[in-house]
């Protein structure tokens, strides 16, 4: 685990020449000597700060959503990434009736997978 954390520290600094330069030329001054990053625990505070104070003022809404997943990270993905990747596809797809053996119906099947 301490190896892991100490490449999301080196990660956190990976940028910073970048963002000067555009802070630059956005005239966009900020302290970057003193930069307010993600690893620091001020920055966790305040934004545990924030939340609570978005939960005490009811800002909060708590409900569910299919959200596209990545097995391989663990996390889930953003629409903008889902639409990266997008393209149509034509796939081959069939309804297969399956008949219940005790009784008289049957169960309708659909699948892209019909070998």
């Amino acid at each position: 685990i301490a190896e892991f954390n100490e490449e999301c520290r080196k990660s956190v600094w990976t940028y910073e020449q970048a963002w000067r330069e555009m802070t630059e030329r956005m005239a966009f001054w900020v302290d970057l000597d003193n930069p307010y990053v993600t690893l620091h625990n001020d920055f966790v505070e305040s934004c545990w700060w924030a939340l609570k104070q978005m939960f005490d003022k009811g800002l909060l809404y708590r409900g569910h959503k299919v959200l596209p997943y990545c097995p391989q990270t663990g996390t889930s993905y953003s629409s903008h990434e889902v639409a990266l990747g997008y393209k149509e596809v034509e796939e081959p797809s069939v309804y297969v009736k399956f008949r219940l053996a005790d009784d008289d119906a049957s169960i309708l099947a659909w699948t892209t997978t019909p070998w």
